[in-house]
């Protein structure tokens, strides 16, 4: 942790940053960030020669652990030293300068920060990137992509996870699939040039969309075991019990991995649920039994072709749809298996590894920042979460040994700040990291009141579009279910009350003291639209107006919507939106 010794505020007009020490490639990235970074925020300017008001030194301390770094400002605060052993620690040092800045109207950048060692506590800082759906990520350029890992980086991630969503494409030779591929390359590559570890996620039996129909697995329940039928099953995964499945997966399994040769990847995790899975009489419990099955052959091919990545064994879902699975992992990992060498938790079993894990192995959680509350997923703007993300980190911190935050775009940015630095400091209070994100998002201090804004948002975090059509209403998830011949009209429910007024009152009130790019921001946007949103939809009682109207499609165009393949679920349910997955549409007045 950091000492309590601040330097004195002082104006900077110009930055000089002093990469002498370093690598070529590793001081030209370095560069790079600290320009966009500092142009993004102020009128402050960057350079490496000359006289300056303030340095920022890059030294390298191989004493030091790799995600650690030290930050050393000299007594007459015209500089500022950052000690670490590689680029991470660069990359976190200097994330703490810029949430420690403040600026002025007149665009200059004031400088102030502790000094001393910072350390994080959980070893493990992933975001999984959703590359599906044509979400965000799977829409955006990937140059946005980039700026975003780098933000990322400097507020403390150490991992990234992409994966491959089998079932979209008829095969990987599918030209589509290639496109795929070679953007999950870019990203995965630019992950690994920050100094982030890749990750990739697959699925046990995940099948291509023309798989075998003789090779298919069971979904339903009512059998074996399974109270439940298996949710998120495309019906085209593989039971590797069928003749000639178990073949088939590990061919799709090596090709698959040998498309990434060339990336270092360090970790791959193998999943079980949603959308895997197998119900039949062989293969239940599916998580003990089926699925090591094919773990065990995923795992060796992994091993081959990545020898120095570890394993990440995913136990999300188990016991959800039958039972016994949990019983059954920890029976199985009293002796080592190939197929784990980290597991993956549901934030609701915490309790089931109090007493010790499966194994004795270390065990990451799986948060879930993006689904929660609102329908479509970040259909209204941003969801932000710090209270639920603190009692999170409070009771789990003592049994983890990290994260990885699912995200399906970019609305939950707040949500992933808040997780990379309760990862770092679990002790933090949420205020002064939500302070924090104003001040790293908007160049400037927040008002007293942003954070009680923030929580009201996040106490009114229920909102769901509903397709109603003759009688019956259809969410975002099964659209398809509506028909297109027939009108419909979208209501909108919202949790929300009076409190929501207030937090509009506030957000417009500190907007009114951001500088212009600040307001234009697409984070700054998220948090206006969202609290606009409440309080529109619930003075027309859930019904859309020209101004919501507005709101819904600036919000697609921050998230890259692309009508014609992002899913309904990343949509935000504006009428025109809706209108072209659905149909015939009811307006406001009620005509067609």
């Amino acid at each position: 942790m950091m000492s309590n010794k601040t330097s004195e505020w002082e104006t900077v007009n110009w930055i000089r940053a002093d990469l002498s020490g370093l690598p070529a490639d590793d001081a030209a990235l370095f560069r790079k960030v600290l320009k966009r970074q500092t142009s993004e925020r102020c009128s402050s300017r960057v350079a490496e020669s000359g006289e300056a008001g303030f340095t920022v030194e890059f030294c390298t301390d191989p004493s030091l652990a790799p995600d650690s770094f030290r930050l050393d400002s000299d007594e007459h605060a015209d500089g500022v030293r950052i000690f670490s052993a590689g680029k991470r620690g660069f990359l976190y040092g200097l994330g703490t300068i810029l949430r420690k800045c403040r600026h002025v109207a007149e665009g200059k950048m004031f400088q102030g920060f502790p000094n001393g060692i910072s350390t994080p506590e959980s070893a493990f800082r992933c975001i999984y990137f959703a590359t599906h759906f044509g979400n965000y990520y799977d829409q955006a350029a990937l140059e946005e992509i980039e700026r975003y890992m780098e933000d990322l980086a400097l507020w403390g991630c150490n991992a990234v996870m992409v994966w491959f969503d089998m079932h979209s494409y008829a095969g990987l030779d599918d030209p589509a699939a290639q496109r795929q591929i070679r953007r999950l390359r870019h990203i995965l590559g630019y992950a690994e040039k920050l100094g982030l570890d890749p990750v990739l996620g697959g699925l046990s039996n995940e099948a291509f969309a023309g798989s075998p129909p003789e090779m298919r697995a069971d979904w339903t329940s009512g059998h074996d075991g399974y109270r439940l039928n298996l949710s998120g099953h495309y019906q085209v995964e593989l039971c590797p019990n069928r003749p000639g499945a178990l073949e088939l997966l590990s061919k799709w399994r090596r090709s698959l991995l040998e498309a990434f040769a060339g990336i270092g990847l360090k970790y791959i995790q193998i999943w079980h649920y949603d959308q895997g899975g197998c119900t039949c009489s062989h293969c239940a419990p599916w998580g003990v039994n089926g699925g090591i099955r094919a773990d065990r052959e995923y795992a060796g091919i992994a091993r081959e072709l990545f020898p120095e990545s570890r394993i990440i064994f995913s136990l999300w879902r188990f016991d959800v749809f039958t039972s016994g699975e949990w019983d059954g992992i920890f029976k199985l990992l009293k002796t080592p298996q190939n197929f784990a060498d980290i597991l993956s938790i549901d934030l609701e079993d915490l309790e089931k590894i109090k007493a010790g894990s499966p194994g004795g192995l270390p065990v990451i959680s799986f948060p879930e920042i993006s689904m929660c509350g609102i329908t479509p997923w970040g259909g209204y703007g941003a969801n932000p979460m710090p209270e639920m993300l603190q009692a999170f980190w409070q009771n789990g911190r003592l049994s983890l040994s990290g994260f990885q935050a699912y995200s399906e775009g970019i609305y939950e940015d707040l949500n992933k700040f808040v997780c990379l630095q309760l990862g770092w400091d679990p002790f933090r209070a949420t205020d002064e990291i939500l302070k924090d994100y104003f001040r790293f998002s908007f160049g400037a201090e927040p008002g007293p009141e942003f954070v009680n804004a923030v929580g009201i948002l996040e106490k009114n975090l229920f909102h769901d579009a509903l397709v109603n059509q003759d009688g019956n209403e259809y969410s975002a998830y099964k659209l398809s279910s509506a028909d297109p011949a027939e009108p419909w009209r979208i209501r909108h429910r919202i949790k929300a009350d009076a409190d929501a007024e207030e937090a509009v009152r506030i957000i417009r009130e500190e907007e009114a003291r951001l500088p212009d790019r600040a307001r234009e921001s697409w984070r700054w946007r998220l948090l206006r639209i969202r609290a606009e949103l409440d309080c529109e939809l619930l003075r027309h009682q859930g019904i859309s107006t020209q101004a919501s109207e507005e709101y819904f499609d600036e919000l697609g165009k921050i998230y890259r919507v692309n009508l014609q393949k992002t899913t309904p679920a990343l949509t935000p349910p504006s009428f025109f939106a809706w209108k072209k997955k659905i149909g015939n549409c009811i307006n406001r007045d009620g005509t067609l």
